[in-house]
């Protein structure tokens, strides 16, 4: 019998695959339509979830931001890798680089509670929005202090390892833990 078997599927299982590939594709088809056609009382959650999901990842923050320095923009946020003439190399740079000079105000974004890291302040909000600030070369903020909006939170003027000098400020915000494009957001 397994002879039998085997040749038939070395002279015919190409064949037999094909067809039974076939019916499936086709079983399939007649599955998903019957439930278009009938409905399905599932469907409509998760649609529902399907755009809560899409609305929260890609809708903006329901904060409107503060601007934390008072310089002008130097580089950007960026999702593609650019060029770093500095480093000579291609990076990601999900940050924005703000002009800030030795001994500038720094202010919070959003309200929220610190965190200290090494030499970078975070601050997380209650929905769980954070903003990483790089550069600071002293804390007015303490670990575990809940600060306002617009709150002085440090000093720029320490550099940024692989940045360069100390006369920016490297600034990143994240929801859901992606860094976010935040300048659109900062209040006029």
């Amino acid at each position: 019998m397994l002879k039998k078997t085997g040749a038939f599927l070395e002279k015919w299982g190409y064949y037999f695959l094909a067809v039974l590939c076939a019916g499936a594709i086709l079983a399939s088809s007649f599955w998903v339509g019957n439930i278009k056609q009938y409905g399905n009382e599932n469907a409509p959650a998760a649609a529902d979830q399907a755009q809560h999901l899409a609305d929260v990842t890609s809708s903006p923050p329901p904060v409107r931001l503060l601007r934390p320095a008072e310089g002008k923009v130097l580089r950007s946020f960026s999702e593609k890798p650019v060029y770093d003439p500095s480093l000579g190399l291609w990076l990601l740079h999900p940050y924005v680089d703000f002009e800030a000079g030795e001994g500038e105000k720094v202010y919070a974004m959003l309200a929220g509670t610190v965190e200290i890291q090494g030499d970078e302040l975070l601050i997380r909000n209650d929905l769980g929005d954070y903003c990483l600030y790089r550069g600071l070369s002293e804390f007015s903020a303490v670990h575990g202090q809940q600060v306002k909006a617009g709150a002085r939170i440090g000093t720029a003027g320490k550099p940024i390892p692989m940045e360069g000098n100390g006369e920016h400020l490297c600034i990143g915000y994240f929801r859901q833990g992606k860094a976010v494009n935040f300048l659109p957001l900062i209040a006029d």
